[in-house]
């Protein structure tokens, strides 16, 4: 009241001026302490206050309340993470982190499916209530350690004028520009010394093939583990590389315990029930795997679309027909098209998807052989370990299958189903020309065999393209 009474009575000041000297004040106030002020935060819901006003905002769902994370080795995590700007004015923000280990040997960064980090001098963000007033950011983790490795996040925040100080001790992200995470060269020796089967082993040596671009740099085998989208990655191995893509199978059953076609999707396809009999009918092609495959492979942004009609589609050089049987070196040859038997009028459609199945002449090109039926002989084909030419095929064609350790294999699928089903073998989506209800399969003993396609003991595995 004697302030007022003064600027009114003493300097005969009205009442709006003194409303406009008030909010001069405020103004001046206000701006200041945004000039000088800036915050951090390194611990979600606790404001680090350096100097003051400004407030910083960072939240994840994927880090704990300190903001950080744990990557056990060999892991990878994505974090999505959120800088948004919480405050009436612009304001330029930074964001940084460091790790439990000095110099861990980890790979971080973020991806090119979210907004760009922040660099050391930070990026204005607009001001609460702007429709850019958040961003976004992808962070992969890959542990290349021994060890658990705590990675913590940080952020600072001051006006988007001023000088943004980068904290001392942190790390600030970089761009992330391929969805290949790991690469490797396959050796199944068990005493070399850069034996590798699985992608995991200590021992596994690291291959630069993917930036040749020659076709067939990345030998068949070549052990890849990819990021088919910005949260999930697998394991693949080279089937065919042409120089610009690679075509790849997953190390395990995509989808397990599924027949190559069942009676429901055999009539649904304008079979009968008749014709589907017992044992079933290839003549309508894989539908039931094909489509439990495309289904778990939807969300794979990463991986090329594929369009494709088996019975007309050449595959890596192969052949396109469909149905298939052994020659005398117990060899896949394909020379019939067998869904319906008709050349010029396939009922299996074509089909656009993010992965497919593998074909008979693929699978014979990494070597396997096709088991012998009758009693044992003394010949011995190709790589394999007994007459049968089970063990035929290389330990990574078919490695995590039910017992595959007995042939070869480092690992082995002792998931079963609500039946007690285990997953014996993996569907190839060629179809066996002698037997009309059967198609041929991988097994776990390491050949190629066939059986009745209405059997649930056989996965699928997905076979995918991407850019080189």
């Amino acid at each position: 009241m004697k302030l007022k009474y003064f600027l009114k009575e003493k300097l005969n000041l009205s009442n709006g001026y003194i409303v406009a000297i008030a909010v001069l004040i405020l103004i001046v106030v206000i701006g200041g302490s945004y000039a000088l002020f800036t915050t951090s935060s390194e611990s979600r819901g606790a404001l680090n206050i350096v100097t003051g006003d400004l407030k910083p905002s960072m939240e994840s769902d994927q880090l704990d309340n300190d903001n950080q994370v744990i990557v056990e080795p060999n892991q990878v995590k994505t974090v999505i993470i959120s800088l948004k700007n919480v405050n009436p004015v612009e304001a330029k923000y930074n964001l940084y982190y460091s790790t439990s280990k000095a110099n861990a040997n980890i790979e971080i960064g973020y991806l090119a499916t979210g907004d760009d980090a922040p660099t050391t001098l930070g990026y204005t963000i607009p001001k609460t209530g702007s429709s850019d007033d958040t961003k976004t950011i992808k962070v992969r983790i890959l542990n290349n350690e021994k060890e658990n490795i705590t990675v913590t996040f940080g952020s600072n925040v001051g006006l988007a004028k001023t000088n943004l100080d980068f904290p001392t001790g942190k790390l600030a992200l970089t761009k992330i520009d391929s969805n290949v995470i790991q690469a490797y060269n396959y050796n199944e020796d068990k005493t070399a010394t850069n034996y590798c089967i699985n992608g995991e082993e200590e021992t596994c040596e690291a291959t630069t093939c993917l930036e040749n671009k020659d076709a067939n740099s990345c030998t068949q085998g070549t052990i890849v583990r990819y990021a088919v989208n910005d949260t999930e990655s697998h394991y693949f191995y080279v089937l065919h590389d042409d120089g610009a893509t690679l075509t790849l199978q997953q190390r395990e059953n995509t989808v397990k315990n599924v027949p190559w076609i069942s009676k429901e999707d055999y009539i649904a396809a304008g079979g009968t029930e008749a014709e589907y009999g017992t044992d079933g009918n290839n003549t309508k092609g894989p539908i039931t795997a094909i489509t439990k495959l495309e289904e778990a492979t939807k969300t794979w942004s990463n991986v090329n679309d594929m369009t494709y009609q088996m019975g007309t589609t050449n595959f890596n050089g192969t052949n396109a027909f469909t149905g298939c049987a052994a020659d005398s070196n117990y060899k896949v040859t394909c020379s019939v098209n067998t869904y319906n038997s008709d050349e010029t009028a396939l009922t299996f459609p074509k089909r656009t998807a993010k992965a497919r199945m593998i074909t008979a002449q693929e699978a014979s090109s990494t070597g396997c052989l096709v088991n012998k039926d009758g009693s044992k002989d003394t010949t011995i084909i190709g790589n394999s370990i007994d007459s049968y030419n089970r063990g035929s095929c290389q330990d990574w064609v078919h490695n995590y299958l039910y017992q595959s350790r007995t042939y070869g294999g480092s690992y082995e699928d002792n998931t079963i189903n609500e039946t007690g089903v285990y997953n014996y073998n993996y569907w190839i989506m060629s179809a066996n020309s002698i037997w009309n209800h059967s198609a041929w399969f991988v097994g776990r003993v390491g050949d190629i065999g066939y059986y009745y396609v209405s059997n649930s003991n056989n996965g699928a595995r997905a076979v995918i393209q991407i850019d080189k």
